[in-house]
């Protein structure tokens, strides 16, 4: 399974060290470019913890993509032609709540 992950859950797992322990439930996390500078903006433990699991591959920064403006349907055909395999009926229903 693959998430797509905003800032604050990746700080707060990194702080409390189970960061690592979500390579045993995703296969990979999908990261807005806007989260890794986000990240990205302190110099520190987390940042430095993130930087590892992006360095090995499993985050992985989707670049010029705003989750905002954009329905499910047209991030699914983004993340997907991007070879992000994202399972399509479980995508859409995270994506409704």
């Amino acid at each position: 399974m693959i998430a797509i992950s905003n800032t604050s859950p990746l700080i707060i797992l990194a702080k409390s060290t189970y960061l690592k322990n979500l390579q045993r439930i995703f296969k990979h996390i999908i990261i807005p470019e806007a989260v890794f500078d986000e990240i990205f903006r302190k110099d520190d433990i987390t940042s430095t913890m993130i930087r590892e699991l992006i360095d090995s591959g499993f985050i992985k920064i989707f670049h010029d993509c705003n989750f905002v403006d954009e329905d499910a349907g047209m991030i699914y055909e983004r993340l997907t032609s991007a070879n992000f395999w994202i399972e399509k009926d479980l995508f859409f229903k995270v994506m409704r709540g």
